[in-house]
C-alpha cells in the first residue's frame, strides 16, 4: 500500500488554543478547516451534491481544526476542537464569543434529494457549553477508526503551564482513545463512552500519536509528530507507529514503532526511528485510493 499523504488545513482559533509552533500547518481564519474526509465526494465540475459546507448554526460559530470519519449508514461523524460557541443567534463576528476549550460534534448527510446537510451536537453542563469528552479535562480530537463495528476516537490530553517559555503557554498531558461500541444513536453525546489510556505507552518525545489513522491488514497505523534529538542533532518529522486490531482493548502495551532497518520496536529512538514525513505536522489525513493505485 502507497498511502497518498494530504496534510489537512488548520485555522487559527480562540485564545487559549494555538499550534504547536513550527510543528504544525495553519490556515487563515475561517469558519472551519477540514482534513479530507474517508467518504470520497463527487467532485465532478457539474455537482457540488455532497461538496462539505459548515455554516455558523446550532450554537456553533467555528473549530480549529477537524477530523471526519463515515459511519456505518452512511452518516459522517466530524470532530472540532477548540470551538467558538454562542447562546446569540446569528452573530456576525467572535468578539467576546466564548470558546470550548476540547473537542466538540457535528453529524453530516448526503442524499440526492438534500445533499449535503450537517448538524451540530454541542454539549451543556449546567447551562454552559463544555467539550464532548472529559468534562474536567481539555482534548483534541485526532484520527478517528473502526475496528469490528466499534469506533475508537484518539485524543490528545493538554494541560495549561503558564512557566512555559514562549506565547504558548500549554503542554501535553497525556493520549487517550475514546471508546464507543454502540454509536447507532442520532445524538453523539448520548453515546456510551469507554476511554482507554495511552500514555505510559507513548514516548513523552511525542507531541500527537494519532495525526491520522489506517486500518490495514490486521493493525491500526498512526503517524505520530515526533521531536528529540541524537547526540545533538535534532530529528523532527511524523514516524509511523502500529497497534494489532487484536490488541486494542489493552493498546499500551502493544505499540510499535517503524525503525530505518524496516523492523518494528516497542522502544522508539531518535538514532533508530524512521521519519517517514518530515513535514512534521500535528493534525493531516492519509487515505489509499483503490481506483489511483496510490
Amino acid at each position: 500500500m502507497t498511502p497518498l499523504l494530504r496534510p489537512s488545513s488548520q485555522p487559527r482559533a480562540a485564545a487559549g488554543r494555538a499550534v504547536w509552533l513550527a510543528l504544525a500547518l495553519t490556515c487563515v481564519l475561517i469558519s472551519s478547516c477540514s482534513s479530507v474526509p474517508e467518504k470520497r465526494y463527487d467532485q465532478r465540475p457539474s455537482s457540488n451534491l455532497c461538496l462539505p459546507s459548515f455554516p455558523d448554526a446550532d450554537g456553533w460559530y467555528g473549530g480549529d481544526g477537524a477530523y471526519s470519519i463515515t459511519l456505518d449508514d452512511g452518516r459522517i461523524l466530524w470532530l472540532f476542537g477548540d470551538t467558538f460557541v454562542s447562546d446569540q443567534e446569528d452573530r456576525r463576528d467572535r468578539i467576546g464569543m466564548k470558546v470550548v476549550l476540547g473537542t466538540t460534534l457535528a453529524v453530516s448527510t448526503c442524499t440526492a434529494g438534500a445533499g449535503f446537510r450537517i448538524r451540530y451536537y454541542l454539549k451543556r453542563k449546567n447551562g454552559e457549553f463544555i467539550s464532548s469528552f472529559g468534562e474536567d479535562e481539555w482534548t483534541w480530537p485526532q484520527g478517528p477508526f473502526i475496528v469490528d463495528r466499534t469506533l475508537y476516537l484518539p485524543l490528545v490530553s493538554v494541560r495549561a503551564n503558564p512557566e512555559m517559555q514562549g506565547p504558548f503557554k500549554f503542554e501535553i498531558a497525556g493520549h487517550k482513545i475514546a471508546r464507543i461500541r454502540d454509536f447507532s444513536g442520532p445524538d453523539p453525546n448520548r453515546w456510551t463512552i469507554e476511554y482507554v489510556d495511552l500514555t505510559a505507552g507513548i514516548s513523552k518525545d511525542i507531541k500527537a500519536f494519532a495525526t491520522t489513522s489506517v486500518v490495514y491488514n490486521g493493525y491500526v497505523y498512526f503517524y505520530p509528530l515526533y521531536g528529540a534529538n541524537d547526540g545533538g542533532s535534532a530529528v523532527m518529522g511524523n514516524i509511523l507507529a502500529r497497534i494489532p486490531t487484536d490488541k486494542l482493548d489493552a493498546p499500551a502495551r502493544s505499540v510499535e514503532y517503524l525503525n530505518k532497518d524496516g523492523r518494528w520496536t516497542k522502544r522508539v529512538e531518535a538514532s533508530k526511528v524512521k521519519v517517514v514525513l518530515d513535514a512534521a505536522v500535528s493534525e493531516m489525513s492519509v487515505r489509499y485510493h483503490p481506483d489511483d493505485g496510490k
